[in-house]
């Protein structure tokens, strides 16, 4: 089975906003009806290749942003949890 010109734009999406390497996980998490390798080949060779987003919010790193800290909000300092050695 083949994908329509719309389901490889939205593999394509999914695949250049995520961190995770590869086209493995990416077959499974779509349930893509096509191979590995068919990924693989239509990434590489199309005619822009796809290419991972510089900062885009990974799967596995994603940060939730919100807003500033009101201006009577109390500050907290950081806290190391580095213990200091002598030496």
């Amino acid at each position: 089975m083949k994908l329509t010109p719309e389901q490889w734009s939205d593999a394509r999406r999914t695949w250049e906003q995520d961190d995770r390497e590869g086209y493995t996980w990416l077959v499974k998490e779509l349930a893509l009806p096509v191979s590995v390798q068919a990924v693989r080949k239509q990434a590489q060779n199309s005619k822009q290749p796809w290419a991972k987003i510089d900062g885009a919010p990974g799967v596995r790193n994603r940060v939730e942003i919100i807003g500033q800290p009101s201006a009577g909000a109390k500050r907290h300092e950081a806290v190391s949890n580095h213990i200091g050695t002598e030496g």
